[in-house]
């Protein structure tokens, strides 16, 4: 059932609408040519046992003409309502409810005053048999007003995401049919199909996402439990800046998210990782970004999971710089060289621990040098003309800066602050000349990799036909320039 089945009222137009107005003063007076009355039940009595005569006939279709314009006009105002008001809509289902009533009532009236002569007895009987309706069918009339409560409140309608709280977690919901009695829900984690009576839901710890004020999400979490004792700073610290990168997609992500510890046992630590994402988004997709981007920040800050525990080996400063050294290269642009070639970088490569404002890297200042982001989060920035600087973009554990200067020996290109504490690993052309020298496919190898993120970041510019040739044009430059800075 779709919203606008929900919604959509139908009535005659407005001068069908008038001819029935005009129809019920045509039988008024034809009623009264024909009894002397104007009102037909006046001279009209169906308790009588008699065969029905022209005025009894008269009278009936006078009741049914009513009740067919009373229906009618009450059918036009919800219809003209509805067209001119863009925040409340009054239901179908509360249309067809007064449409009953209508009828009831004039069938009601009608009943008394063509055929019963003694009111307390209908009255009486009409007590008892509504009693017994309600006891028979009280499911029906408790779903029934379930649904009226949520459709004149206007508290859910179809294509609403809602967070329902069961059991002690809150599962995320989108509502596909609504209908007299039932809601039809799909569950976002999995596309399960949920069916819940109207009576029931009312009663539920629900919220509404889409009919917030100010739009919010969904918000969810991730329990990870680490043998991570020692660090468990390190890794609540490690964990926030997963979420800032995550979440600063706000594509797909609201300006929400923390990180704490929510338990302790036998040296197993227990963070919480909290964030808010657009209701639509599958759970398990938010979470492997999450988890996939932690991953990436645990190695990047050497914390490999597999080592973190409470047998961990002591670790003296020189292993965790290798071992720093040895999960980053995997990460970037160093991803070519072997594990020898790494180890020898290792020997020369410096540890810098920059606070939050140091102004990294300066534009034009000419180097020789790259940093390696292990910890930390570094911001790259220019300038508009008019002395302003602008952020352009956000490095993050794993990221590399400085790679044009080391191996082309081009003047900096940007401005690089630090927006969090941070650690870096420092690569200087003294450090890796060697190894190139030593193994000059290496150049092209790195080459091509940086051809291929510059051609990348030019992509919403380029003809994808053109990509290919961007960077093959790109590698051969690139290569040039590493040939002519390190081999001439």
């Amino acid at each position: 059932m779709s919203k606008k089945s929900e919604t959509s009222v139908r009535a005659l137009s407005k001068n069908w609408i008038l001819g029935l107005v005009t129809l019920n003063f045509v039988f008024l007076a034809v009623v009264f040519h024909y009894s002397g009355h104007p009102l037909g039940w006046v001279n009209s009595d169906l308790s009588i046992n008699k065969s029905l005569n022209l005025i009894d006939g008269l009278a009936i279709a006078q009741f049914l003409i009513l009740a067919i314009t009373l229906d009618q006009l009450m059918k036009r105002f919800a219809v003209n309502f509805n067209k001119a008001s863009t925040e409340r809509k009054i239901p179908k289902l509360i249309v067809e409810v007064l449409t009953l009533l209508i009828f009831a009532i004039i069938g009601f009236a009608a009943y008394i005053l063509l055929y019963d002569n003694k009111f307390t007895h209908l009255i009486t009987a009409l007590s008892g048999l509504g009693i017994g309706l309600v006891l028979i069918f009280k499911d029906f009339f408790q779903d029934l007003m379930g649904s009226l409560e949520l459709q004149i409140d206007g508290l859910v309608t179809t294509g609403n995401y809602i967070d329902i709280a069961e059991g002690g977690h809150r599962e995320c919901y989108r509502v596909i049919e609504m209908d007299r009695r039932r809601i039809l829900l799909k569950r976002i984690s999995d596309d399960y199909e949920r069916i819940i009576s109207n009576k029931k839901f009312i009663t539920l710890d629900y919220i509404n996402l889409s009919k917030q004020e100010k739009f919010r999400g969904s918000r969810r979490s991730i329990n990870i439990e680490l043998f991570s004792e020692k660090y468990a700073d390190k890794v609540v610290e490690i964990f926030n800046l997963t979420l800032e990168k995550v979440t600063s997609n706000s594509e797909r992500y609201m300006p929400f998210y923390s990180c704490g510890v929510t338990g302790l046992a036998d040296g197993a630590v227990t963070y919480k990782l909290s964030y808010e994402c657009k209701p639509e988004l599958k759970i398990l997709s938010t979470h492997n970004e999450i988890m996939l981007t932690a991953l990436r920040f645990l190695k990047a800050a050497s914390l490999n999971i597999s080592f973190i525990g409470k047998s961990e080996p002591s670790r003296n400063e020189s292993l965790i710089t290798q071992n720093r050294l040895i999960n980053l290269c995997e990460m970037g642009i160093l991803k070519v060289l072997s594990v020898d070639e790494v180890e020898i970088l290792n020997r020369n490569v410096e540890v810098i621990r920059a606070g939050a404002g140091t102004h990294l890297i300066k534009k034009n200042e000419n180097a020789d040098s790259m940093y390696l982001i292990s910890e930390g989060v570094l911001e790259v920035s220019v300038s508009d003309g008019k002395g302003n600087s602008i952020v352009v973009a956000t490095l993050w554990p794993g990221d590399c800066v400085g790679e044009m200067s080391l191996l082309t020996g081009a003047p900096r290109s940007a401005d690089v602050r630090v927006k969090h504490n941070a650690i870096l690993l420092e690569i200087k052309k003294d450090h890796i000349a060697s190894v190139l020298e030593s193994n000059q496919e290496l150049i092209y190898e790195m080459s091509a990799l940086l051809a291929e993120r510059q051609a990348q970041n030019e992509v919403s510019l380029l003809n994808r036909d053109d990509l290919n040739i961007k960077i093959q044009e790109a590698k051969i430059s690139i290569a040039a320039k590493i040939i002519g800075f390190f081999l001439k």
